[in-house]
């Protein structure tokens, strides 16, 4: 039996798509292997939102291009830049023909070079089979592409204008994974908060999909993924009241990017600090714990020193959870490209005093001799099991396997920035 070993970069989408190629490739009687070294090809599914995750790419690559081992790259990197010629002379497979993966290795493992890129019109299906990386986690992209602009992102080349996936076709998907036992969703997309904007035929928006969702009537939880401040302005209201339903973490993924409007406005974010800080603040006084999740890009070549201040000194008052720092990189034919860079110098500095500033507290410290509950969704180390709390903190306690998929009631005896551990109470 010809087995296949897929490498996956990047977000969640790409979890999800590498999860539906694995499915297909299965049902044609392939064997799907954990490790590059024991296959008989090798896809690579990429990533190009950020320069080192798209570096960290090229060098994989390169190692299985000299090993010998038949490659196809899939993914972000081929679809947004589709006539590099570091992967002219080998097989590839954009993000809207996923359904091709079975062709594209048949040919390739006979030595063939194939080029799947075209852009199809609904892209592929969410209703593909699946297997997935944890069997208790269904990641459903609900949307692909986004409506943004933004300067510095080559994501829209990647994934295309906003193509938002039926109500009915996710909640088929998320019925078809609770038979298959999961427990967890992910609800993903470039972009959460667009979803259902560009659905002409009837009113469709996140909070109506949540709403939907609410009326399965199974034991679950979701966790809803990154949505711009623009969208959930125009719906704050509807998507707090659905939030909060049990079904949903109370957990929150909205970037900022930069707490300067000067900045936001130079790089092409249709929203400004007020409306991200709005937005903060009603979660904050609905949702007592509520995990808000949010990004920085530090060093973007017109932050000037007051621009950056107005950033650390917004990082200083709020204690978000959950904080992704990153440093500015040009990538290749966005309009930042043509701006002049700041020193890399200056940009590793200010992105490492807003790191020293985020390591500084211990969101979690509240949760120190509280009891709450958990859904355990997998194994960690030495004998312990990982789930997440209402607000999608990890929690890790001693425990069997056995208990994966069970939610229980957990007394806390330790925390940090990034988890909290706690035993399991009866």
């Amino acid at each position: 039996m010809i087995k296949i070993y897929i490498k996956t970069y990047g977000c969640s989408h790409n979890i999800s798509d590498s999860e539906q190629m694995a499915g297909l490739l299965a049902g044609a009687g392939y064997k799907m292997v954990f490790k590059e070294e024991e296959a008989d090809i090798v896809i690579i599914n990429s990533c190009t939102v950020k320069d080192p995750s798209e570096k960290s790419f090229q060098s994989f690559m390169k190692k299985i291009v000299e090993s010998g081992i038949p490659v196809v790259i899939a993914g972000c990197v081929p679809q947004a830049d589709p006539a590099n010629e570091l992967y002219s002379n080998l097989s590839v497979l954009g993000v809207e023909q996923i359904e091709s993966v079975v062709e594209v290795v048949e040919q390739t493992l006979k030595r063939k070079i194939v080029k799947k890129l075209s852009r199809e019109k609904k892209g592929s299906s969410i209703l593909l089979p699946k297997i997935r990386r944890n069997n208790l986690i269904e990641i459903i992209p609900i949307n692909v592409g986004c409506l943004g602009n933004c300067n510095y992102c080559k994501t829209k080349q990647a994934r295309n204008h906003l193509r938002s996936y039926s109500i009915d076709e996710i909640i088929q998907r998320m019925r078809v994974s609770l038979n298959e036992g999961v427990k967890e969703f992910w609800i993903t997309s470039e972009d959460v908060g667009a979803y259902g904007l560009d659905i002409k035929s009837e009113k469709t928006n996140l909070p109506i999909l949540m709403k939907a969702i609410r009326e399965i009537n199974k034991d679950f939880k979701v966790r809803i993924g990154m949505a711009n401040p623009n969208h959930i302005m125009k719906f704050l209201d509807e998507f707090i009241e659905q939030l909060r339903d049990d079904k949903f973490y109370k957990f929150v993924h909205i970037p900022i990017q930069s707490a300067s409007n000067n900045v936001l406005k130079e790089m092409n974010r249709f929203y400004k600090k007020e409306d991200f800080e709005l937005i903060f603040k009603r979660l904050q006084k609905e949702f007592k714990d509520i995990t808000v999740a949010t990004d920085y890009i530090l060093g973007y070549p017109t932050e000037t020193i007051n621009d950056f201040e107005e950033t650390l000194s917004f990082v200083k008052k709020n204690h978000f959870r959950t904080q992704n720092i990153t440093q500015f990189y040009p990538r290749p034919n966005t309009p930042a490209t043509k701006l002049k860079l700041l020193s890399t110098k200056e940009v590793k500095k200010r992105a490492k005093l807003v790191m020293n500033e985020f390591q500084s507290f211990n969101p979690n410290e509240d949760f120190l001799g509280k009891t709450v509950e958990a859904l355990f969704i997998d194994k960690g180390k030495k004998g312990t099991i990982v789930g997440h709390s209402d607000n999608y903190v990890q929690v890790i306690v001693e425990g069997d396997q056995d208990l994966l998929g069970e939610k229980k009631k957990v007394k806390i005896l330790e925390t940090n920035k990034f988890y909290v551990k706690g035993e399991i109470v009866e």
